[in-house]
């Protein structure tokens, strides 16, 4: 059994509680051991990755419909799961989905009272895949 909440309403609700300390565009960030040296590519948050800094120039090369003067961007999010063990006697666990927007950082990502994570589903078993090889 699944239960879940509708993934578009999650979107909505996480964009509208959370916009004003997310990252919306992409940049590049770099570190010069010295004067004079060669800049050195640094990757440290999602934000700062080629992929995303490639699908938002795309979007922002994408052909626009007359009159579209709406912002355009790139709202990549991220999937998590894991085991939960509900009681102390038995054996009753749950797997809970998540879903965190890339746009924040990780350091705020991990901080509980940021309210960052969205629950968006609940499985009651997963099967071990290495039981059905």
């Amino acid at each position: 059994e699944i239960f879940y909440r509708p993934l578009l309403e999650t979107l909505k609700s996480g964009l509208h509680e959370s916009q004003d300390a997310m990252h919306f565009t992409p940049f590049k960030k770099s570190w010069s051991p010295y004067t004079g040296a060669r800049d050195e590519r640094i990757y440290g948050e999602s934000y700062t990755a080629q992929a995303w800094l490639e699908a938002h120039k795309e979007i922002q090369n994408s052909p626009r419909e007359v009159g579209d003067n709406c912002e355009r961007f790139v709202l990549p999010f991220m999937f998590w799961s894991d085991s939960t063990h509900l009681a102390n006697f038995g054996n009753a666990s749950l797997w809970p989905f998540y879903l965190f927007f890339a746009g924040h950082s990780k350091y705020e990502r991990a901080k509980p009272t940021f309210s960052l994570c969205h629950h968006i589903a609940y499985v009651k078993s997963v099967s071990n895949y290495s039981e059905h090889i």
